[in-house]
């Protein structure tokens, strides 16, 4: 007897060959719009979303490969940045800049945009970078960018240019050099150490563009949609929760928290329908093997 195609051995890569984490994704997804499990820095959606107005603003250019040419060189530069001392967690490229850093020295004038475009060891493997392969859909999602008729690259919307500019302000008197160094792909190690301040991290409470992310994450004034209005819940039940336990909110105890809190209510909730599938997903799993 011909045994199922699916119980092959293969060459197939990733977490769910079988696609039966689809009915979870669907579920959840809605729930926490504009935020993925690979997201996990707040600051790039400024970063990304002024990178997209300055590319705008100095060139003319619509040739999708210049884009990501530039685009890496802004990438390598925030990477580069976000490791000064002690690497920001969650950063995108950050092993290609341990990689820079073995073989490159970090004193001085340093050229990191021919090593950010290399097609094999270069940042990422996905030439759009972090903003096409993690963030670009999210912001999307959030209503931070589009993509237009007329060409392949994103652009801001009215509210983008609102967060694009909170950066821009953020940068202040750096922005000169900031934007000179991803033009050239080449930067001087003090001026990296200066622009440390950019960093995911240091997202300084009560600033323009810790507002505006804020604002625009949980749905509040002129970033407010309906989608939002069911992330902002989603986050509250995180924050309540966290508030409550008096820790930091591991996905694992929100997970069995909602779940027993909402297991005998009589009104349906979609993250406790989460959930459960989650739960049939495991037993299923358990019965395949």
């Amino acid at each position: 007897m011909k045994t199922p195609e699916w119980t092959e051995i293969g060459n197939t890569s990733g977490l769910d060959p079988l696609g039966m984490m689809r009915p979870s994704e669907q579920v959840y997804q809605p729930l926490l719009s504009g935020v993925s499990t690979v997201t996990n820095r707040l600051r790039y959606y400024s970063f990304l979303t002024w990178f997209l107005y300055f590319y705008a603003s100095e060139y003319s250019d619509k040739n999708i490969k210049t884009f990501r040419e530039v685009l890496r060189h802004a990438e390598a530069l925030y990477a580069l940045l976000s490791s000064v001392d002690e690497s920001d967690h969650g950063l995108s490229g950050s092993r290609w800049v341990s990689r820079f850093k073995s073989n490159n020295s970090m004193t001085g004038v340093i050229s990191f945009g021919d090593s950010s475009r290399n097609q094999d060891t270069g940042l990422l493997q996905n030439q759009g970078g972090a903003l096409a392969a993690i963030y670009g859909a999210q912001m999307a999602e959030m209503g931070l960018v589009k993509r237009p008729e007329a060409h392949k690259i994103m652009v801001p919307t009215n509210l983008g240019l609102t967060v694009a500019e909170a950066f821009k302000e953020t940068l202040g008197d750096q922005e000169e050099k900031f934007v000179q160094a991803i033009k050239t792909g080449v930067v001087d190690s003090k001026d990296l150490e200066s622009f440390r301040t950019l960093r995911p991290s240091d997202i300084q409470v009560g600033t323009s563009e810790w507002r505006v992310l804020k604002d625009a994450l949980l749905g509040i004034d002129e970033f407010e949609t309906n989608i939002s209005a069911v992330r902002r819940d989603s986050l509250k039940r995180m924050l309540s929760n966290s508030l409550l336990s008096q820790e930091w909110p591991e996905a694992e105890n929100l997970r069995w928290n909602w779940y027993t809190s909402q297991i005998k209510s009589k009104v349906p909730d979609n993250w406790l329908a989460y959930h459960i599938n989650d739960i049939l997903l495991f037993a299923y799993e358990a019965l395949l093997k």
